[in-house]
């Protein structure tokens, strides 16, 4: 797929990931190995602020060390223009709150900014949520 876009639409930029931001770091020093020959078309690695399973716990002060994680591994494998970019941030009713009550709701949207900003705080180049696309 690399080089067919890269042919076809140079414009298009093409991320990794989009996942769990625990396991982020893995994936970015596999394929951004520059052994590897996927990296040269490699733009960016998409991130949820969440971990896998219900655990969803890290955004803020625990998520941040994961940030920062790979914001470094960009430098490791020598990739400093690399984007970081947040792709999840919701805070759905599964993730232990309730509808209907506007106190909750609040709450929820103070949590959703808080994970928003943490990440930028961290080294996230910018964020797009996927559910408003």
């Amino acid at each position: 797929m690399g080089p067919k876009l890269s042919e076809t639409h140079p414009d298009v930029k093409l991320f990794i990931f989009d996942h769990n931001k625990d396991h982020g770091l893995v994936w970015m020093l596999n394929l951004l190995d520059p052994n590897n020959p996927a990296a040269k078309f490699i733009d960016g690695t998409g991130i949820h602020w969440y971990a896998g399973g219900m655990d969803r716990l890290l955004d803020g002060a625990v998520g941040t060390p994961n940030m920062h994680k790979m914001v470094d591994s960009n430098n490791v494998v020598g990739r400093k223009n690399q984007i970081i970019l947040g792709t999840e941030a919701c805070h759905c009713p599964s993730t232990y709150y309730a509808g209907g009550d506007i106190s909750i709701a609040w709450a929820r949207a103070e949590r959703y900014v808080h994970t928003i900003l943490a990440d930028l705080a961290a080294g996230s180049n910018g964020w797009i949520e996927w559910n408003l696309m």
